[in-house]
């Protein structure tokens, strides 16, 4: 006997100038109209959350290897949720899904990203976490309205030049890769505030990380630097900066100038007691530990 997969829809609709869910078990129930839904969350990790529900459900055998290719006939919907489940590969046809403002894969099997995703031209928020990947596509810099990528936890070794091109973008995680070497056009991500690099190979950061001006947090614990930017103290908006267990002897002569940071993190360096006085000496009102 087969086990009966249960896959819940969220349907919003409005009723009388007022918003209301509807919940459904049944992806065929759906179809009947899939211009009117707008929510799909076929994500095992959060199912019971999303839902409210204490109920006893079998959520531990909710294991999809394949994206059902029905999913696709949801002309209208706004969000997707894939998350911890066993998935290999998205199809090519995910663009299908052009009004797509939120798509989420996180903890699944994913090797690769279909080029076609730059054909969703209203994803805000991109989240692929801990998964397989090795290569992101150029196309991923089609995406002009992301706000939010996230691709820690994956086997990524470098990211294509077109990131610069996401201009609204304001969170970008990369921790936990095989990075070795960031693209100059990082630089031009002029509205990000954080960027999470740690656990990855760098051993050195491009100069042009000091274009971004709005930058508050900058994670780089982990890696193989050697040396800093010196203009890394034009980030005057620089909240807190994770440096720790990396190969860093010195830290740029006008740390000081970084004024509103409030934490910093170098344990794990091999910094002289000398070059620790005259950091604590530079930033008084930050908490550093070494």
């Amino acid at each position: 006997m087969k086990t009966k997969l249960i896959i819940f829809i969220v349907l919003l609709y409005s009723s009388k100038g007022s918003s209301q869910v509807k919940t459904y078990v049944s992806l065929e129930e759906a179809l009947q109209s899939p211009e009117n839904v707008y929510h799909l969350s076929l994500d095992k990790g959060s199912s019971i959350q999303q839902l409210g529900t204490t109920n006893s459900l079998p959520l531990k055998d909710f294991r999809l290897d394949i994206l059902p290719k029905r999913v696709l006939e949801l002309i209208n919907l706004e969000q997707l949720d894939l998350g911890y489940n066993k998935l290999f590969i998205l199809p090519d046809s995910l663009d299908q899904l052009s009004k797509l403002k939120r798509l989420s894969i996180i903890s699944n099997q994913l090797t690769r990203i279909p080029n076609t995703i730059g054909n969703l031209k209203k994803l805000t928020f991109l989240d692929i976490r801990q998964n397989r990947i090795k290569h992101i596509p150029k196309e991923v810099g089609q995406l002009s309205n992301l706000t939010r990528l996230s691709l820690s936890f994956n086997e990524i070794t470098s990211i294509p030049e077109s990131i610069g091109l996401l201009k609204q973008l304001d969170s970008l995680e990369l921790a936990y890769n095989q990075l070795q070497m960031l693209p100059k056009s990082i630089g031009e991500l002029s509205e990000l505030k954080g960027l999470w690099l740690n656990g990855n190979e760098l051993t050195s950061i491009p100069i042009s990380i000091v274009k971004l001006k709005k930058l508050k947090v900058l994670g780089l614990s982990s890696n193989k630097i050697v040396k800093l930017p010196d203009q890394l103290s034009d980030l005057q908006k620089l909240e807190m900066l994770t440096l720790q267990n990396n190969q860093l002897t010195t830290l740029p002569e006008f740390i000081g100038n970084l004024t509103n940071l409030k934490k910093l993190l170098l344990q794990g360096n091999p910094l002289s007691l000398e070059e620790k006085r005259r950091i604590q000496e530079a930033l008084p009102n930050c908490k550093i530990q070494f």
